[in-house]
């Protein structure tokens, strides 16, 4: 074997490492692209697809909840629809609140005395409803004219807004991506924010009841001193099936 020969060999070995690198890199970008169209898709022509709780959020936000108490001349203080309406903006305060408390009464007015006495009955609500004392403050201010000023209470609470609806501008007869159409969802996003009684539930989740530990520590009694711990069925509770039958063809 001549030196030409050999000279001669090694360009056609060059080229046809080329061709197989080339085919190498066409194969792996075949193969990429083949496992990428199997991956679930988060994001096609701006918007996310795949879940419509992303594709059409609900917004929660923080909003002053402000309810006016209007305490006359000569009353003793709340009347009992009042009072009512107060528990139940304490309890809204305690499951939605956010922050402080903030009562602001009137001083100076013609009506002075029997907003004090509201204040009183404010405090009692309060402390049968559990409320710290740091989490409320009181405020006064003075009223410009007005000889029955009201009794401002507020607070900060979750307010949950649904998204906007009704985008059709896409015709759904002729989806050949086989995609979620845009509107998708939105009306049971929209229904959800409005339905839902507590928005601070969509943020956070609420505390743990506490147990309630009677019948807990009945049985522990009872499995300390050997006694039965399984709970007592009655008469009825323990018929059959077929005694039931019998009761019944009897009855007949």
């Amino acid at each position: 074997m001549n030196t030409a020969e050999v000279k001669g060999v090694g360009p056609q070995k060059r080229r046809l490492t080329r061709v197989f690198q080339v085919m190498s890199a066409s194969i792996l970008v075949l193969t990429v692209a083949g496992c990428s169209a199997h991956e679930p898709y988060s994001e096609v022509m701006g918007y996310v697809v795949g879940d419509p709780s992303q594709r059409h959020p609900i917004r929660v936000s923080k909003q002053d909840r402000h309810t006016d108490f209007v305490v006359r001349r000569g009353d003793r203080g709340l009347n009992k629809s009042d009072k009512e309406r107060f528990r139940t903006l304490i309890r809204r305060y305690k499951t939605n609140g956010v922050g402080q408390l903030f009562v602001r009464a009137p001083v100076g007015a013609p009506n002075e005395v029997a907003v004090g006495r509201a204040l009183r009955q404010f405090r009692n609500v309060m402390k049968e409803e559990q409320i710290p004392r740091r989490a409320v403050h009181f405020a006064t201010f003075v009223p410009q004219g007005d000889p029955e000023a009201p009794i401002t209470v507020s607070y900060k609470g979750y307010v949950a807004k649904g998204p906007e609806c009704g985008l059709w501008t896409r015709n759904l007869a002729e989806s050949r991506q086989n995609l979620p159409y845009e509107n998708f969802g939105c009306a049971q996003q929209q229904n959800l924010a409005a339905m839902v009684d507590t928005p601070k539930d969509l943020v956070v989740p609420r505390h743990m009841d506490p147990r309630d530990g009677d019948r807990r520590d009945k049985l522990w009694d009872n499995y300390i001193n050997g006694e039965d711990t399984t709970s007592k069925k009655s008469k009825d509770q323990n018929a059959g099936i077929s005694e039931a039958g019998e009761s019944g063809g009897n009855k007949q």
